[in-house]
């Protein structure tokens, strides 16, 4: 009994060239596409005051600002654009965008999945660095947002 297998050299080839890749680092200046889920956790967690739109099929269908206070890479948890805050898990795209903004010293993210897109834009106004887990000036001013009977009960 013979058995034969055929392999397409052009899988080889593939795969030799995804090896080869796997060795060299990324290296984007303003503009680029960025796959690696831990590169896009890195490049965002820290935008701190973003503009966001929400794209589906083309459209915008969502806008607003907020502050990005969570960002994580996993099966479990959702992607959130809710009174003011941000919470962002890039597991839900398949790869981000990095575009430079033509006459400002911006970047234009966008997260990428099947047919939504989120445009992300970094407000340069507001850039404090940020440590991990440093929010409280974040909170303070997004306390600013509510209105003043927004924590008393509903009867």
């Amino acid at each position: 009994m013979t058995i034969e297998i055929n392999i397409s050299p052009v899988i080889i080839l593939g795969m030799k060239e995804e090896m080869n890749n796997n060795n060299i680092m990324q290296f984007i200046v303003n503009n680029g596409i960025v796959y690696n889920k831990k590169d896009m956790l890195m490049l965002i967690r820290d935008l701190g005051k973003v503009s966001y739109f929400e794209l589906v099929n083309g459209k915008v269908v969502n806008k607003g600002k907020g502050y990005v206070l969570r960002v994580c890479a996993n099966s479990e948890e959702p992607t959130f654009f809710l009174a003011g805050r941000v919470y962002i898990n890039v597991g839900s795209f398949s790869f981000m965008k990095l575009k430079k903004i033509k006459d400002a010293d911006n970047t234009l993210f966008e997260l990428v999945s099947d047919e939504r897109v989120i445009k992300l834009v970094p407000d340069m106004t507001d850039r404090r660095p940020m440590v991990a887990g440093d929010f409280s000036d974040n909170l303070i001013e997004l306390e600013g947002m509510f209105p003043p009977d927004f924590d008393t009960p509903v009867n």
